[in-house]
């Protein structure tokens, strides 16, 4: 969607600072023996289904799946990605290339700022299957434990890494055709001992923080926080529990956060913008449209419903996720004075969530507890029949709006939300609400915190 021109607002704030405890586990709840893993570089197990899937890295193109069991943790990777290239040779070479890279902690917390330690992880890898394993030190410095090239099976002093590409990956600057590339992937299994912790601990407490990093020659690197010695600024993943999954918000919202839009609530929401896209756009597929939303006892809810017969998400090799099927929402937060207090934008194609801006920034750079699901009429990226549409619930706490934990002197209901929703299909075909510019924030929509 239109290219973002960010209000640097005069207070920008780390959600961080304003995080709170999260405690998801119920009693009882424990690990598995064993999850019944097969590592083979194909994440397909249902019990990576347990676990939401995070979606993260340049455009949404790097998939996380995760599960666990009294032995360890299982991590797998997907990555998108139509132009693989690497070069180079060790560590510097992998790092120039196509790569991802998790790092996990097993002791730290959103609430207290905390550095690199021995119980800090990280682990690399490239297009080529080239990897790197470190850990943290006691000076915030990663200490390189073991490298190579190819899976890593049979090493007990580092995690069981398999590597599997679907395609070639190319030297940087070969000119060769790349046609039939898809992408890469990894299944990593880490013993508990390995991270630092015990099984014991891990039912106890019940999460651990992590953070991926995603690099593409063509296009940059992206970190799901600021820099990977922030460890509080990692991802929260809960492992137990009924709110089970990567930065789940702690209190569930007021609706079944399934994509459809079928509870109670929705039916005194907010119309936020509605119409015929086609009309809107001409030349889009989609049809009529509605995007609803409230504040609630917890946080933000957000619905959309949309008719359209070609669902498409495209994977591209520099991914322009705002020529899809999706939507993009724009908010900003001003006090009982009218002063600005925080902006944010999300941006979701049909695969998920592609960014996330707080304070005007340029990129996503901390970890927001929030909850979405998509429903899917149809089939994904298939010209040749007709689709009905899709829908989207997206839930976010007030705590990840960064209210009512600031400091501000007044109370967070005195609070509003100017928010801007646009809806697209394909060929970047988008609908904003009547009445409604971009670029003037007086013109979006109102609403009042609860």
């Amino acid at each position: 969607m239109k290219k973002w021109m960010a209000l640097v607002l005069s207070l920008v704030v780390a959600l961080g600072a304003f995080s709170f405890t999260a405690c998801h586990k119920k009693k009882g709840d424990a690990l598995a023996k064993d999850a019944g893993i097969k590592l083979d570089g194909v994440v397909n197990e249902e019990v990576y289904k347990e676990l939401p899937t995070h979606y993260t890295g340049i455009k949404g193109r790097l998939k996380a799946d995760f599960a666990a069991d009294k032995k360890g943790l299982y991590v797998g990777i997907s990555v998108a990605d139509t132009d693989m290239r690497y070069t180079g040779s060790g560590a510097e070479g992998m790092l120039a290339s196509d790569y991802v890279g998790i790092a996990i902690d097993v002791a730290a917390t959103r609430n207290e700022v905390t550095g690199l330690s021995e119980k800090t992880t990280l682990f690399r890898f490239d297009a080529k299957g080239r990897y790197a394993y470190s850990k943290g030190n006691d000076y915030s410095e990663w200490e390189e434990k073991a490298s190579g090239e190819g899976s890593a099976t049979e090493d007990n002093d580092m995690p069981l890494f398999v590597f599997r590409a679907d395609g070639t990956a190319l030297p940087v600057g070969d000119t060769s055709e790349t046609e039939g590339n898809v992408g890469y992937y990894a299944e990593l299994f880490f013993t508990w001992e390995q991270l630092g912790t015990t099984a014991s601990a891990i039912n106890k407490n019940g999460t651990i923080m992590y953070c991926l990093e995603h690099r593409d020659v063509d296009w940059d690197i992206v970190v799901d926080t600021n820099d990977l010695g922030s460890v509080h600024k990692y991802n929260t993943l809960t492992l137990l529990g009924e709110r089970k999954g990567a930065n789940m918000p702690v209190n569930a919202a007021e609706i079944k956060v399934d994509g459809v839009l079928d509870d109670a609530a929705w039916a005194n929401a907010e119309v936020l913008s509605q119409g015929v896209l086609r009309e809107k756009a001409p030349g889009a597929t989609a049809g009529e449209y509605v995007v609803k939303g409230f504040m609630g006892k917890n946080g933000l809810c957000i619905g959309i419903n949309v008719a359209e017969t070609q669902l498409i998400t495209e994977q591209r090799s520099i991914p322009l996720a705002y020529k899809d099927c999706g939507a993009e929402l724009r908010m900003h937060i001003f006090d009982n004075t009218d002063t600005p207090v925080i902006t944010h934008k999300w941006l979701f194609d049909l695969h998920g969530p592609k960014w996330h801006e707080q304070g005007g920034g340029l990129d996503g750079k901390y970890a927001p507890y929030a909850e979405w699901q998509f429903d899917l009429r149809g089939t994904l990226n298939d010209n040749t029949d007709t689709d009905e549409g899709w829908s989207l619930e997206l839930y976010i706490p007030y705590e990840t709006l960064l209210l009512p934990y600031m400091d501000l002197g007044v109370a967070s209901d005195s609070c509003y939300m100017m928010l801007l929703p646009a809806v697209a299909s394909a060929g970047q075909k988008i609908a904003i609400p009547d009445g409604c510019d971009w670029d003037d924030v007086n013109t979006y929509k109102k609403l009042q915190m609860q």
